[in-house]
C-alpha cells in the first residue's frame, strides 16, 4: 500500500508535531495507526521541512563600514 497518498497534509503534521512531543509507539497507539505508517509519515514530514530549510554552507559574506 502506497502510504505516502494515504493521508492529508494537515493531519501528517500533526502526525510529525505529536511524535515530536511523545513517542511513536505512543502516537501510533492513540491514532490507531501501525508503527510503521507513523514512521513513515514522521520520515515524510522530516525531509519535507529539511527540503524547506535554506541552505546555510558557513559562508557569511562580510559588510564593509567604509
Amino acid at each position: 500500500m502506497d502510504w505516502e497518498r494515504s493521508y492529508t497534509q494537515r493531519y501528517e503534521a500533526y502526525i510529525y508535531q505529536q511524535v515530536k512531543q511523545t513517542t511513536i509507539d505512543q502516537v501510533s497507539q492513540n491514532e490507531e495507526l501501525s508503527r510503521d505508517q507513523v514512521e513513515g509519515i514522521f520520515n515524510r514530514q522530516f525531509e519535507q521541512r529539511q527540503a524547506k530549510k535554506p541552505k546555510d554552507f558557513g559562508s557569511r559574506k562580510s559588510v564593509s563600514t567604509r
